[in-house]
């Protein structure tokens, strides 16, 4: 194995400002924290900050410019352990210096999609991983921290001629486009259109009313950023319509399905493979005997005339609830009844 190897940066965004960093340990360096310099190939291994010090910037650029779309940048990497090859586009990153790094150097705080207050909140940016060493060059593009909207891709050609590649994910990422977005409000609202503004590309225009890309945490909750609800002189009746259906559609990942023309959608609908959406939810619902259950908030939105998803009972002239426990699907069915002093008794029988 040699002690460097060339890798090529290739610009395949539309942007013409998208950076590369590299960061690693220098296994040549008694696994010294390094960067590469902004010209690609040489090194800088950062210092601590000066004492009493936290949270200081690089003292060198190592932001290395990858030029227009379709360019292509060379640089060479030393033998690295838990490397990584960053990008960000039309942003630069900001990493910050700490005392107690490896052989006393900078720890290194890294950007953070996890932590609000980072410097780098509000800059898209991804990563690889990879370590070379003597024994060989392993890289992988990782989702274990986050799944990034600046897609990566791998090409590996060896001495002898064999190629590896791992596409990564299309342009848009998890952004899948949207042709039609309509939602049913099943009430006097009708049912209402959906648009994304050009000049307000991150918002979702329904109804009149405007709905900004939520978090997943938005998504999940189903109860803040753009799915919050109100009264009082809060959120309007239409916009309170609204909300349940679209935030059921993006828990059920069928809201930017092209074959869904209206939402509520039906079952068939939802959960589709390799889509993103509420997975615990659609394991739950894999899970129930029959597929229902109430694995989130808004489970309970259906198309009119629709099944019901969120196992529900209900009716206004119940006779007797039965509550079975114990994992037999209450596979039960009411076959009599009779009194027992002034108790009224039914007898229950399994459902083939």
């Amino acid at each position: 194995m040699p002690a460097s190897l060339t890798i090529q940066l290739v610009n395949q965004s539309t942007s013409e400002n998208v950076y590369a960093y590299i960061t690693g340990l220098a296994i040549q360096h008694g696994m010294a924290r390094v960067f590469l310099k902004a010209d690609g190939t040489s090194l800088y291994f950062p210092g601590p900050p000066p004492a009493g010090k936290i949270l200081q910037p690089l003292t060198e650029n190592c932001a290395i410019p990858l030029g227009p779309p379709g360019n292509t940048v060379t640089a060479t990497i030393p033998q690295m352990a838990g490397g990584r090859i960053w990008f960000s586009v039309d942003d630069k990153l900001t990493f910050l210096r700490n005392p107690g790094g490896p052989g006393g150097g900078a720890a290194l705080v890294e950007p953070s999609v996890l932590n609000p207050s980072d410097p780098n909140a509000d800059v898209d940016f991804a990563f690889c991983e990879f370590t070379l060493n003597n024994d060989q060059l392993f890289a992988n593009i990782s989702y274990v921290d986050f799944v990034p909207r600046l897609p990566i891709a791998l090409t590996l050609q060896t001495h002898g001629g064999a190629v590896q590649h791992v596409s990564g994910m299309p342009p848009d990422g998890l952004d899948k486009p949207q042709t039609v977005l309509r939602i049913n409000t099943q009430s006097a609202h009708g049912t209402l259109k959906g648009t994304v503004p050009a000049a307000s590309p991150n918002q979702l225009v329904i109804g009149g009313e405007a709905f900004a890309r939520p978090t997943t945490a938005d998504i999940l909750g189903c109860n803040s950023g753009p799915f919050a609800t109100g009264g009082g002189g809060g959120a309007s009746a239409v916009r309170n319509a609204i909300i349940p259906r679209l935030a059921a559609a993006f828990q059920r990942g069928c809201v930017a399905a092209a074959d869904v023309s209206e939402h509520p959608s039906h079952p068939e609908t939802f959960y589709r493979a390799g889509g993103p959406a509420n997975h615990y939810a659609r394991i739950v619902h894999e899970c129930n005997l029959d597929g229902k259950g109430y694995a989130f908030a808004y489970d309970d939105v259906q198309p009119d005339g629709g099944e019901d998803q969120s196992g529900k009972v209900n009716a206004g002239d119940p006779r007797v609830l039965v509550v079975a426990v114990g994992g037999g699907g209450a596979p039960v069915r009411i076959t009599s009844t009779f009194t027992f002093g002034n108790t009224s008794m039914i007898k229950l029988a399994e459902v083939a």
